[in-house]
């Protein structure tokens, strides 16, 4: 079963009335889409109908503050139900509640402080309200300025993330957070290390030239690839020259933009080249691209390791038609649908301006018309990240050539995962045969940014991830005759063929049986150190302290477990042993991680 490591910890909050759960139910549905079958357990030994209350209701805080972390985007899923409580000694209308919560590295524990104490301050104010439109927002507001935001100061990981970790967890990949949203899945010389969807062995060089639009394009035409015409000018007098050489319709785009930030399509003459061109100064004072613009949809190739993963056609924001409602009743229904939203779900408008008037105008269409079942109506003329889009899934229809220039391209600029963007008027002909061209090639693509590219993530983590990205570890327990074993253990490793590393508090043997210094006297840190090392294959850890006790170790599993003896020293003050329950709970805990 997946694991996080888990930190306690505690709140005071009011004791929950009796019959307060259906309630509760019935809020947490609403709000968070969470059923009550989460967070309903119903283990035997309750010694009256209070005590059960409180347990369930404490299983139902610990599922919001996971909830309201990955709000933040925070990736903690696990949920360890040891959920302790007792009246509380001053005041008898409240109670102590003690809760395991899933903890990730470097995040400040007043991150989880606050998740705590607002999981129970929602939970007793739901309990207060009735559920009304007016309340659910009412509260909804108070979950994102209260609660979402301030977690969110305390960790800079995008939304994009989180679902690909959830995969990770669902498929007992352990994974760590080294810092700034990087990520390391695995252990060892099965781990690999990701910031977003960009990976240890992208080219630092083909990611900085895929940043580049003008760069890209040229790279892509000495490879004799299908890149973009353009002219890169620095004024509106220069901008109108190139369009007289290139010829309408044209785009007009920063050089050093994304999002399709500042970028206008379908340039027929001068005045609109004007306005354009005013248009994208605004978001760069740098050079301003004069584009030939090509007939098409833009469709998103995800290559991953040479292969396609998925496509996307990105239809520009969009209605769909249903035979019976005009192109304004649609609007109407999408936009009162996203004002509805909570805040964290990112509601999205659904435009009825000039823009959208004239990008429908150009269809055939008005806010009048009535378009038919399953007819897009685009309120834009192509998708942007600013605007949304309507994706569609075209994986099964992309051509064979079309794939094999996708992956070329990737290829070229040396990148693991990279999003190919063709703009063609047909994606299942092949590139050559109607003007389609890569437009551009995207450095870190969103890879969790929708359902469709959600669906791929198990198949992505199936080839860049080794197995369950774990390597063998070996506990021994004691002190001389269980460094004694571990070594013998170690070198019949080395003598197969396996490089293996040895670890105690104070001595570490790396890949050989020479000892390499380290700063701290640490089993923590040694071990999370020999975790990091991309040719550990295997980790033999001698526990010698109860250090386990007071600090996370870095790993929720091991291969094999060795008491030699029941001689343990104190953590902190090696000069004297650790109790006999001491021992005990040593033991305990590592039979635990061997279960």
């Amino acid at each position: 079963m997946p694991s996080q490591i888990t930190r306690e910890f505690s709140i005071k909050t009011r004791a929950f009335p009796p019959k307060c759960q259906q309630r509760v139910d019935e809020w947490v549905l609403s709000v968070f889409d969470i059923e009550d079958s989460t967070y309903h357990m119903k283990p035997s030994g309750f010694d009256s109908e209070t005590d059960e209350l409180n347990f369930q209701m404490g299983c139902c805080g610990q599922i919001l503050v996971n909830t309201l972390l990955q709000f933040a985007n925070i990736p903690v899923f696990y949920l360890k139900k040891e959920i302790h409580y007792q009246d509380d000694k001053e005041n008898s209308k409240y109670i102590q509640l003690r809760l395991p919560v899933a903890v990730i590295e470097r995040i400040p524990k007043k991150a989880y402080e606050v998740a705590v104490r607002s999981a129970f301050d929602i939970l007793q104010w739901m309990i207060s309200h009735e559920l009304t439109p007016k309340h659910k927002k009412q509260l909804q507001t108070v979950i994102e300025q209260q609660c979402r935001m301030p977690i969110k100061k305390f960790y800079k990981g995008g939304k994009t993330t989180l679902p690909l970790l959830k995969v990770a967890y669902e498929q007992n990949i352990p994974f760590t957070h080294l810092g700034s949203a990087v990520y390391a899945l695995g252990w060892g010389s099965k781990s690999r290390q990701m910031l977003i969807s960009a990976c240890d062995s992208d080219s630092a060089i083909g990611s900085k030239i895929a940043q580049d639009k003008v760069s890209t394009a040229q790279i892509l035409e000495l490879a004799g690839l299908p890149g973009p015409v353009h002219i890169v000018v620095n004024s509106k007098a220069s901008a109108i020259k190139a369009a007289k050489r290139l010829g309408a319709p044209l785009v007009v785009k920063p050089t050093n933009r994304d999002r399709g930030e500042g970028v206008m399509v379908g340039i027929k003459n001068i005045k609109q080249l004007s306005a354009a061109f005013d248009g994208a100064r605004k978001y760069s004072k740098g050079p301003i691209i004069i584009e030939k613009e090509v007939p098409g949809v833009c469709h998103r190739l995800l290559i991953s390791n040479g292969v396609l993963l998925y496509a996307i056609k990105r239809n520009p924001i969009s209605v769909v038609g249903n035979g019976k409602n005009t192109v304004r009743e649609l609007i109407d229904v999408l936009q009162q649908f996203e004002k509805d939203k909570a805040p964290w779900l990112n509601p999205r408008a659904y435009p009825d301006d000039a823009l959208a008037i004239a990008t429908m105008t150009a269809q055939g269409h008005s806010l009048e018309s009535k378009p038919a079942i399953g007819e897009l109506v685009s309120l834009r003329a192509f998708q942007s990240d600013a605007w949304g889009g309507t994706p569609e899934d075209a994986t099964a229809d992309v051509h064979p050539e079309n794939i094999t220039a996708a992956v070329r391209a990737a290829k070229l600029f040396g990148l693991y995962n990279a999003g190919i963007d063709i703009i063609t008027p047909d994606i299942t002909q092949p590139w050559h045969t109607n003007g389609a061209i890569i437009n551009e090639v995207n450095f870190t693509p969103n890879m969790g940014a929708s359902e469709i590219a959600k669906k791929a993530l198990p198949k992505f983590l199936e080839t860049f991830i080794d197995g369950d990205g774990r390597i063998p570890i070996h506990v021994f327990v004691g002190n001389e005759l269980a460094m004694k074993q571990a070594r013998k253990k170690h070198a019949a490793l080395m003598k197969k063929g396996i490089k293996s590393s040895l670890t105690s508090h104070q001595i570490t043997q790396h890949l050989s049986e020479n000892e390499i210094q380290m700063p701290r006297n640490s089993l923590v840190k040694r071990c999370k150190a020999m975790l990091m090392d991309n040719e550990v294959e295997a980790l033999i850890v001698v526990i010698e302290t109860n250090e386990c006790l007071f600090d996370r170790i870095p790993f929720d599993k091991i291969d094999s477990l060795k008491i030699a003896d029941s001689g343990l020293s104190l953590w902190q003050d090696l000069n004297n042993n650790v109790p006999p329950e001491g021992v005990t709970a040593v033991h305990a805990f590592l039979k635990e991680l061997q279960e």
